[in-house]
């Protein structure tokens, strides 16, 4: 999956917001595995063109997030 990390910011709340750029055909693929982490994190799409989302997670689910996100890059489908 073709995506790349943005950003990644502390928000007043201390939650973790990664912003991430990734190919409109990938969008779809990537939400659906988003979803399926319930209580990891959500995301919103920010911007069409380009296409970026904003993921926000806690620290207690950062570490997995990243480890999910760094396998997603190199997984093809």
């Amino acid at each position: 999956m073709d995506f790349k990390i943005l950003q990644e910011t502390k928000l007043d709340d201390k939650s973790i917001r990664i912003i991430i750029e990734t190919e409109e055909s990938d969008l779809v693929y990537l939400g659906y595995i988003l979803e399926t982490m319930e209580g990891w994190c959500n995301y919103t799409t920010i911007s069409k063109n380009p296409t970026r989302i904003a993921v926000d997670t806690n620290i207690d689910y950062l570490s997995d997030l990243k480890e999910l996100l760094q396998l997603l890059k190199i997984w093809q489908f």
